[in-house]
């Protein structure tokens, strides 16, 4: 997979003045961009919880998972943390993936994007299906939404291992992650919600309205967008919706177009650099300066793909 080329230009810059960026920084992003590495943790994670369930320390795993922790007076066990939040973050990086497809790249064509959808729904209604069939009469018929649920990201973990996966399997099974997410939330809105706090849910509507004004103003601050995320993903959390559509939501509304196409930066910032060069030849250090503030900004507002 390798550093993203932007990425990789930002360490190139800061290796010439940083020792910590040589010594430290760089090794770790190659580290940790090198393809099979998240997915040999992801396995190797699997592998241990398997032989501590079923161990003689059984209990203690089942202790831990049941551990409640709190966060800013959000009280929730280990097990509601993995699920309503890490997975909530994992399901915003998918969105993000899939909607720079459906804008850019494979998923732009309409009968191509139809696909993984009608997979996911072949994936949910099948298993729901012949799960009734066995067990119509009996107790538990009513838990046919089970086996519904695909574990995408184990499949992609193991994909990741694997040389020579074409990339149109990856975006494939990214997207029936997508689909399937939101169709299981569907089934559990209208099937398994005891009990829907609309209060929490009309804020996080008020919430998300917010985002994407300030989005369409062109306000970029990093902490504004992050603390309003996890209002977002709280007010979710508390409507009873599962909170990993809060992911999905942020990962679909963000864009994935930037303002100046490479042309157009190329333009500007050749008349700008042509523009300091003679302010420097003429020691004109203050419209050097202006010319500095103005590539600052040129970098931030022409390329700035997610406010997140």
């Amino acid at each position: 997979m390798g550093i993203p080329p932007r990425t990789f230009g930002q360490l190139q810059v800061k290796l010439r003045e940083s020792l910590i960026t040589r010594a430290l920084v760089l090794p770790i992003q190659q580290f940790i961009h090198i393809q099979g590495i998240s997915s040999i943790a992801l396995l190797a994670a699997a592998v241990a919880a398997l032989f501590w369930a079923n161990s003689p320390w059984s209990v203690s795993y089942h202790h831990v998972w049941e551990l409640e922790l709190t966060l800013s007076g959000l009280r929730l066990p280990v097990h509601a943390w993995i699920n309503d939040a890490l997975m909530a973050i994992f399901f915003f990086l998918v969105g993000l993936e899939i909607k720079h497809e459906i804008v850019h790249g494979e998923l732009a064509d309409v009968r191509r994007a139809a696909l993984p959808v009608f997979g996911a729904l072949g994936g949910m209604i099948v298993p729901a299906l012949f799960f009734v069939m066995l067990t119509h009469g009996h107790p538990g018929s009513h838990g046919w939404g089970v086996p519904m649920a695909t574990d995408i990201a184990f499949s992609l973990g193991v994909l990741g291992m694997v040389k020579g996966v074409p990339a149109d399997l990856k975006i494939f099974l990214l997207s029936l992650a997508i689909a399937d997410d939101i169709g299981a939330i569907i089934v559990i809105a209208l099937f398994y919600t005891n009990s829907l706090d609309r209060a929490a849910l009309y804020a996080a509507l008020v919430i998300l309205a917010v985002i994407i004004l300030i989005m369409k103003l062109g306000i970029s601050r990093p902490i504004l967008y992050f603390v309003l995320g996890i209002g977002f993903w709280v007010s979710i959390l508390r409507s009873g919706v599962h909170a990993t559509i809060a992911g999905v939501v942020l990962g679909f509304i963000v864009p994935t177009t930037a303002p100046l196409s490479l042309v157009q930066f190329q333009d500007i910032a050749t008349e700008m650099s042509r523009n300091f060069r003679d302010a420097m030849a003429r020691k004109d250090m203050q419209t050097a300066q202006n010319l500095l503030g103005g590539f600052d900004a040129l970098l931030k507002s022409g390329f700035e793909r997610s406010p997140f």
